[in-house]
């Protein structure tokens, strides 16, 4: 991947520039919700010893950033952006803008698709991850000062001993000594390193759980927007319904009173026909 530096924190990419004039190249690795970039000379020890180095020159946080292509460079570019990215020159300035180029276009199809799928990860959480490793990690750090601060510190006396007549007793007792605690450090740093491994896939199957979470509710708002619909049409359709059946009530009230005016109509009409008939009969008489 490319990363320009456009008002905005840059980092990682196959190539970098600043202000859109030069371009950088990067080696890159994405480590569940983080993105991490190297020199490029970093790729061939990558590929030869299969393991990525934990000292990047830089990580960037991916839960929560939004991901989109951007191609203003000329080149095939996405950029990624986070209310809390901030530009070089201001830190109080507006929201800046990661701009990164991959070598062509389906490259960078899969940068965005991958990227967008550890950006699911919530920010706190993979913050949360990030401090357990580096809690462990300055740990690790100062159980091996202090080992090598005590063995620096048996390997004087050892020294001092030597210079001593009559004390190749003790300096055997003190060398044994030093056996069995570099033993009992390496014992202690050994735990300590299965702690970290067993941590980082804990936050590994919560970060698995949360991504689980999120489908859920994503399916859920789904279902729940299509039975609203659903309850609105059959709102509609009754309402037309009760419409209907009023117009059909209007329509038998409107025919009953036609009906009762033609009865009486003909009710005249036949009394008018009777007058008619017996004065005809009066008139024949």
């Amino acid at each position: 991947a490319v990363v320009s530096t456009q008002s905005a924190i840059t980092a990682g990419g196959t190539k970098s520039y600043g202000m859109l004039t030069r371009w950088t190249e990067r080696f890159c690795v994405v480590k569940e919700s983080f993105l991490l970039y190297y020199d490029k000379s970093e790729k061939k020890h990558y590929e030869s010893k299969k393991m990525f180095n934990i000292h990047p020159k830089g990580v960037i946080p991916l839960a929560n950033c939004h991901i989109e292509k951007w191609d203003d460079t000329g080149k095939p570019g996405f950029k990624i952006t986070h209310a809390s990215f901030k530009t070089v020159t201001q830190t109080d300035g507006p929201v800046g803008n990661l701009v990164m180029a991959a070598r062509s276009a389906d490259e960078r199809d899969n940068w965005i698709k991958i990227l967008q799928e550890c950006s699911k990860i919530t920010w706190n959480n993979a913050q949360l991850g990030a401090a357990q490793i580096k809690q462990l990690e300055e740990n690790t750090n100062r159980i091996n000062k202090e080992k090598t601060e005590y063995i620096e510190k048996l390997n004087k006396e050892a020294e001092a001993l030597k210079h001593e007549t009559g004390k190749k007793e003790e300096l055997e007792k003190l060398s044994k000594k030093l056996e069995e605690e570099r033993a009992a450090m390496e014992n202690v740093a050994n735990q300590f390193k299965e702690e970290k491994e067993m941590t980082a896939q804990e936050l590994l199957d919560a970060m698995e759980a949360m991504k689980k979470l999120d489908e859920e509710r994503t399916n859920l708002d789904t279902a729940s927007k299509e039975l609203e619909q659903n309850l609105k049409r059959v709102g509609e359709e009754k309402a037309k319904q009760e419409d209907l059946v009023k117009k059909e009530q209007a329509e038998k009230e409107k025919l009953a009173a036609t009906s009762n005016e033609l009865k009486s109509h003909l009710m005249t009409v036949e009394e008018e026909s009777k007058k008619l008939v017996a004065e005809k009969q009066k008139t024949e008489q």
